[in-house]
């Protein structure tokens, strides 16, 4: 409204320009008049606009205040920089005598045909590249200068504290546009004044918030150095250093941490601070620092061109050449913060995380990729990853951030097999390819397709990812992104399961996961076979079944289980004939509710669960040469609830009591009283067949065999039982053996019997008045 009068008056006015002289002579003092009216009504109205934005700004501040302090930051809008190298936030000026002394070396903190120089201008042992970091205190940089000059990269502050903006670097936005305009590869670093790691972690939030968006080619350093944290103490200032650098990381950046030497040797000492690359700076002719580093800041005196004021100078010792991400196109990905990716590299450990679309490893060094993690920077996007490790076949699948692969077991990942999940999956497709030894770069696979080679040995040494929106098309060749050595000779096994509410799945082999983890959806049926060449035998399997127990057996890719009856397979044995079991052991292992991956079993023993009424959800087989290493258990390959005997007694003066199991006492000792009656039943029997007993009664003698809960004895005809005989029938007897003692009258305690033999006397009138019975499997009689 107000800009609308403004601009009415200025219409009035050029009206008023434009009427002929004899108009103006009358009517100029009534319009200058109200001109001057309106003019000074509008100087007062911006007056108060002026007031009511300043108003809304302090308003703000407050806010701004106010919400930093019940997050427990400080307000640090009049701190400045205190340390080693700044005085009250200005850089400090003063030389030492050895500074003037070298200040005329021409070669000094220079790099010329690709060799670095030290304030001397001698040759830096090991450094292949020269850094500058630069912050507001050097003004405006000539970026196209400096880019023409011998640096090779950056490190740009992008501010200092907490995250307000207030506290970004003055000269964040210009330099990183520059850099990026330009093609200048760059770092970043924040200065520190942290007190408490509520305040760490809001320094992460601050470099986050400046680079999103932006492609840093070297990591997020941490700058610890104010004077402020020293009093703090060596744990705290590790805490600090914790929260900002696991932060950065988990954000899918490469992250370190910048001091002087003397904060490195006596405040930063944990063995934490190896986890991240490491900055030192000594102002010297060589750096004293005894640990591993990979940046040496080594003057703040050095001129640039470019650059009006001095500069700070550092020396890089990483390894350029050989990183696959060096040598390796970008794919243009919508957002490169969507996915990162780290390895750990033979001799090299683990790398740096790698963004979206970039690629991972080495090139031309024949070194291997020994494992693998992903993560995704999504709350709705998931990752899950299985690869091909050499000497173990295919691994479990691993979600988002866990290890896929091994350390320091010097074995190789061959293949990979990768795909999304969660609620955005359906956006996205992931597409990934190896850099495999004697190959070079594959071509591309995507969403759960293997990328690699199986059966030749071969490690990749490199791999590049890149999730992109549903749809789009690959960035290269898709054709050969997997080989398999259809050479090969050896047997594999092959096999494929039934699962609930998906139907067959696609066939599997070698250690590869049958069935579904964490879907609590059970096997229903399987079908195994052989495949390969040179050699004659077969496989052969029986599964144990919900409401069903063992069926009988199958063999070379017949059903077992069932198909349509929603039925669980609880357990299952595996076995070989013929030729091949000569020479080969099957393995395998199962995944079953409540117990998750039990380990492995082998040759006909049981997997799974007996008795316990839980579903197997997943399966993984192996053939394993004898004369080789064998897969190694580690635990148990079945959870069983064994087969126990309950029995109860009916006692003179009492009448029947309770049941009791394995081993337990019925009857009575020490009371005279006599045993009548018994009955004996099996709980829960592994295996089929029954328990069979007869009693010895007085006036009687032995009575007919009795079974499975019936009356052996009398009951209310006062008669005394004197002896018992206890029998298993069926594949319970091939199994297990059945043990049982009597307490005799006058005799007391007999010694155990087993499996029909007889417990008691005959001919002698004693009474029998107590029992014990138990099963016990024939391996451990």
């Amino acid at each position: 409204m107000k800009i609308n009068r403004i601009f009415a008056v200025l219409m009035a006015v050029i009206f008023i320009g434009s009427q002929p002289m004899a108009v103006l002579a009358e009517d100029v003092p009534n319009e200058i008049e109200n001109v001057s009216n309106e003019t000074e009504e509008l100087l007062n109205e911006t007056e108060d606009i002026a007031n009511e934005t300043e108003n809304v700004s302090d308003e703000a501040e407050t806010v701004s205040d106010e919400t930093a302090e019940s997050e427990g930051l400080r307000d640090q809008s009049g701190f400045v920089e205190n340390s080693f190298r700044y005085s009250n936030g200005q850089p400090i000026q003063k030389r030492s005598a050895g500074a003037y002394a070298i200040s005329d070396t021409s070669n000094a903190y220079k790099k010329i045909n690709g060799v670095c120089y030290n304030s001397q201008g001698e040759p830096v042992e090991g450094a292949i590249g020269k850094v500058i970091d630069v912050s507001e205190h050097n003004q405006d940089i000539d970026w196209e200068k400096v880019k023409n000059s011998d640096v090779d990269f950056a490190i740009l502050r992008v501010g200092y504290g907490n995250d307000v903006s207030y506290q970004d670097d003055k000269k964040w936005q210009y330099n990183v546009s520059e850099c990026t305009r330009l093609g200048i590869p760059f770092g970043v670093y924040i200065y520190s004044y942290a007190e408490n790691t509520t305040e760490a972690e809001s320094e992460a939030d601050h470099v986050l918030r400046l680079i999103k968006g932006y492609n840093l080619a070297y990591p997020v350093y941490y700058d610890l150095e104010d004077n402020s944290q020293v009093s703090l103490g060596n744990d705290t200032i590790q805490k600090f250093a914790e929260t900002f650098c696991n932060k950065i990381s988990n954000a899918g950046y490469q992250v370190g941490v910048y001091a002087n030497l003397n904060w490195w040797n006596n405040y930063l000492t944990g063995s934490v601070y190896n986890n991240w690359h490491r900055w030192v700076a000594q102002y010297n002719y060589q750096c004293d620092y005894n640990g591993n580093y990979d940046m040496w800041q080594c003057t703040s005196k050095a001129q640039v061109e470019g650059i009006s004021t001095d500069v700070d100078v550092s020396f890089y010792y990483g390894n350029l050449l050989s990183d696959a991400d060096v040598n390796t196109p970008v794919v243009e990905v919508g957002d490169t913060d969507l996915i990162s990716y780290c390895a750990n590299i033979q001799n090299d450990g683990w790398t740096d995380w790698k963004k979206n679309g970039h690629a991972l490893g080495t090139i031309g060094k024949s070194l291997r990729l020994e494992a693998l993690k992903i993560q995704t920077n999504s709350e709705n996007l998931g990752v899950s990853y299985t690869g091909l490790v050499a000497g173990y076949g295919w691994t479990d699948e691993v979600q988002t951030g866990a290890m896929l692969g091994t350390e320091g077991q010097s074995r190789a990942l061959e293949a990979i097999k990768l795909n999304l999940t969660g609620d955005d999956a359906e956006n996205y497709d992931i597409y990934y390819r190896v850099h495999s030894s004697n190959f070079g770069w594959l071509g591309w696979a995507k969403n759960g397709e293997k990328a690699g080679t199986e059966e030749y040995g071969y490690a990749i040494e490199a791999v590049q990812i890149a999730v992109l929106p549903k749809g789009s098309a690959a960035s290269g060749e898709t054709a050969d992104a997997y080989h398999f050595n259809e050479e090969w000779n050896k047997p594999s096994v092959k096999y494929t399961a039934h699962v609930q509410n998906v139907g067959w799945q696609p066939t599997c082999c070698n250690q590869e996961t049958a069935g579904t983890i964490g879907k609590n959806q059970r096997l229903e049926a399987l079908q195994i076979s052989l495949s390969g060449r040179g050699f004659s035998g077969d496989i052969h399997y029986s599964t144990h079944v919900e409401d069903i127990g063992w069926q009988s057996e199958v063999s070379n890719g017949e059903t077992a289980g069932t198909i349509g009856q929603n039925k669980r397979i609880e357990a299952i044995k595996i076995w070989l004939t013929g030729e091949i079991e000569k020479e080969y052991n099957v393995y395998y292992r199962v995944h079953v509710q409540n117990f998750g991956w039990l380990d492995w079993a082998k040759n006909g023993e049981i997997a799974g669960t007996v008795n316990y009424g839980y579903r197997m959800e997943a399966i993984k087989i192996a053939l394993v040469r004898k004369d080789g290493d064998g897969l190694t258990p580690v635990g148990t390959s079945s959870k069983t609830f064994d087969t126990q005997a309950v029995y109860s007694a009916h006692v003179q003066n009492i009448g029947w009591q309770d049941e009791v199991y394995n081993g337990e006492t019925i009857g009575t000792v020490g009371q005279g009283l006599r045993m009548e009656a018994l009955k004996l039943d099996l709980y829960k029997p592994l295996y089929s067949g029954d328990v069979t007993y007869s009693a010895h009664v007085q006036n009687i003698g032995w009575q007919d065999w009795k079974k499975d809960g019936e009356i052996s004895g009398t009951v209310g005809e006062k008669l005394q039982m004197e002896a018992v005989k206890i029998k298993l029938t069926g594949e319970m007897a091939d199994h297990y053996d059945i043990y049982y003692r009597a307490q005799v009258e006058e005799l007391g305690w007999l010694e155990w019997v087993k499996d029909g033999k007889e417990a008691g006397t005959t001919g002698k009138g004693y009474r029998l008045e107590s029992l014990e019975i138990k099963l016990v499997p024939k391996t451990e009689g």
